[in-house]
């Protein structure tokens, strides 16, 4: 019999990692109190303290409690340095925020799980519709994020058309769309984004389309795995195809016959609408800031991949492995707002900042051609946690009832 009806997972650090945490870390703490109350959710929420900066004091000593009827719905799990330090990149990254919320997945008391970041905002929309306590098992349950420019952190008073007025990106299934550049940031092929395409003239992997409409009929033709990454002709010889990054409107300019021209044209058209069409497309757009799904099914799928590097696409690999597990989803309408950090510290539409410092510092991550790898080969023991002991199952941790 499960405590609660939602554990709601954070993973933080005691540092200044992510702008402004110990600020975010207070809001966070403070603003969920209240509207756990005000909308009589039956929740707890999990702190996981990963690798606490001994410089700095604890978590427990900084997040003030100020609610007397908060009856221990929230509890603090410490992962020290010596269990960080059991991660092969641990000199590299002072964090890794998936295996930390394992860590609190491990040790929920709640019929469902709602993994979060701390610097999450829930439109009292969202807290209504929990609090009917209506989910469904084995369903994914998902939502749009609405970025914005927020530091009024002793304001617990705000409604969600106080948190629109401050909006800088809205974050959908299929697109990001900057409203300050009035840009959108495609994450599917889809109708508007060919034509976000034209107007941009952006290179694009015609090979790469053709592979994906073809993985679908490749058991047809005995072939067992198709490669994106590998440019060797031998491998081609043994049906291993290859990407070729053309920009086609560039190689439109070089044909000179008119016929030609308008096949290619053609062409381009109908396998970029067809794989619009046709392609699988999961609402993995900002999914570390939501993702709920009842705890035996979490449990089944072995939480969050592990990964040994920065956690760039694992929560992704997550809804993948899900749907290759019969999982269904849900896009719900009711809205989450993310307070945005400064360039570079995170993932902003757009911007290879983060990229660019991983690859300086030598930080592995799992990059957009493994990713696809992965989903058109539907390689499910590929980002698989290979034992029990996820989320230091086997270890017993230090735990604080706030």
């Amino acid at each position: 019999m499960n405590k609660y009806y939602i554990s709601f997972i954070v993973a933080t650090r005691n540092d200044n990692h992510g702008e402004n945490m110990k600020q975010k870390n207070q809001f966070f703490v403070d603003l969920w109190l209240k509207k756990i109350k005000e909308f009589k959710l039956n929740a707890e929420l999990i702190i996981v303290e990963w690798n606490p900066d001994l410089k700095e004091r604890p978590l427990k000593d900084v997040i003030k409690i100020n609610d007397n009827e908060s009856f221990k719905r929230i509890k603090i799990i410490t992962v020290d340095k010596k269990l960080h330090n059991t991660f092969e990149s641990s000199d590299k990254l002072n964090f890794y925020q998936m295996a930390a919320k394992n860590v609190g997945i491990r040790r929920s008391d709640g019929e469902f799980i709602l993994c979060t970041n701390i610097d999450i905002i829930f439109s009292d929309q969202m807290f209504a519709f929990l609090a009917k306590e209506n989910l469904k098992k084995k369903v994914i349950y998902r939502c749009n994020r609405y970025d914005i420019d927020f530091d009024d952190f002793n304001n617990l008073e705000l409604k969600d058309e106080n948190y629109i007025e401050k909006l800088t990106c809205i974050n959908l299934q299929n697109f990001s769309h900057n409203i300050k550049k009035n840009k959108k940031y495609f994450i599917y092929p889809t109708v508007s984004s060919l034509i976000n395409n034209i107007k941009d003239k952006k290179s694009f992997y015609i090979l790469n389309l053709l592979i994906i409409l073809f993985h679908k009929y490749k058991r047809k033709f005995n072939i067992k795995k198709i490669n994106l990454n590998e440019p060797s002709f031998e491998k081609l010889k043994k049906r291993i195809f290859i990407p070729i990054k053309v920009n086609f409107f560039k190689l439109i300019k070089l044909v000179n016959n008119n016929f030609l021209n308008l096949i290619l044209t053609f062409l381009y058209y109908l396998f970029y609408i067809t794989f619009a069409l046709t392609s699988k497309k999961l609402h993995t757009n900002a999914c570390g800031d939501f993702t709920l799904l009842d705890k035996k099914s979490w449990f089944n799928l072995k939480g969050y991949y592990e990964y040994d590097g920065y956690s760039w696409h694992i929560d992704s690999i997550f809804i993948w492995n899900a749907y290759f597990e019969k999982i269904k989803f849900i896009t719900l309408k009711q809205k989450i707002f993310h307070i945005n950090h400064s360039i570079g510290s995170g993932y902003n539409p757009g911007t290879d900042n983060l990229f660019i410092r991983l690859k300086e510092n030598n930080i592995n991550y799992v990059d957009d051609k493994e990713l696809q790898n992965f989903i058109i080969n539907r390689e499910k023991n590929k980002f698989i946690n290979d034992n029990d002991s996820w989320g230091f199952g086997d270890k017993c941790l230090k735990t604080i009832n706030l």
